[in-house]
């Protein structure tokens, strides 16, 4: 009997918390979408991270236009300063 009462009192509270998110879904329609439509795009990051992480370190990197330019302009600039002052810039 005490058992069965347990159990009882078990269930309702499971059935309580398990009605208050639903209620609260129900008032906050447009919250709740975006809440689970910001959370799986978390963690859909979070994956997709997690398994390009590791393949990254086999792609070889290859330098874009703004790098290709300032790594031009910083030769041209180096090439023409006296010797005393391109010794201060840093590659």
């Amino acid at each position: 009997m005490v058992a069965h009462e347990g159990r009882q009192r078990i269930s309702d509270s499971m059935y309580h918390a398990m009605e208050q998110p639903a209620e609260m879904v129900k008032e906050y329609p447009v919250s709740s979408m975006l809440l689970a439509f910001g959370l799986g795009l978390g963690v859909g990051v979070v994956i997709a991270q997690a398994c390009a992480g590791p393949m990254m370190s086999y792609m070889h990197h290859e330098p874009t236009m703004t790098e290709k330019l300032s790594r031009q302009i910083y030769d041209v600039v180096a090439n023409t300063m006296p010797q005393a002052l391109s010794r201060h810039l840093h590659a």
